[in-house]
């Protein structure tokens, strides 16, 4: 192999522990690369937020849950919204709408706060705690079992959005 995974931690410039973990292939400190059940000890977001017992797991897990729900809802709100409310305007020949402030301030406003929902989730699942992982994967699911079918062919009953 290359020289480099048989320096010295001095020759390197770094600690012994990252030095043996780099040329062992683990990690000392940082984030976990395989799923683990264990989650003591594993903050969701912020270090203040990290499950002590059983009762705080099975609550994170519902709210993780409920999040990924609110994340995928709101990808389909995006698609409702596109369809039914903010795409109905005329466009000019190249196919761009014209500009209206409050359909376009609720598109920014809607895309910020499902990149802001989608990136929680994500850095959620990266944890790599099993039941984190399972409670998004789980709650895209679910929410597309039950709120998806609203979206597609006439969306919501038929009724559309005024102005």
């Amino acid at each position: 192999m290359s020289s480099y995974l048989h320096q010295t931690p001095q020759a390197c410039g770094c600690s012994y522990s990252a030095a043996a973990a780099s040329s062992e292939g683990g990690a000392t400190g940082g984030m976990a690369m395989t799923f683990q059940s264990e989650y003591a000890g594993t903050p969701i977001l912020f270090n203040a937020l990290q499950p002590r017992n059983t009762g705080e797991f099975v609550a994170a897990v519902i709210v993780i849950f409920f999040l990924a729900v609110l994340f995928r809802c709101l990808i389909l709100l995006r698609t409702f919204l596109e369809a039914r409310c903010w795409g109905s305007s005329k466009a000019d020949q190249d196919g761009a709408q014209e500009f209206k402030f409050w359909r376009d301030a609720g598109r920014a406003v809607l895309t910020a706060v499902t990149a802001t929902v989608g990136y929680a989730v994500m850095l959620i699942t990266m944890t790599f705690v099993a039941g984190y992982f399972f409670a998004v994967v789980g709650g895209l699911a679910v929410a597309e079992f039950f709120f998806a079918r609203l979206v597609g062919a006439g969306g919501a009953g038929g009724h559309g959005c005024s102005g």
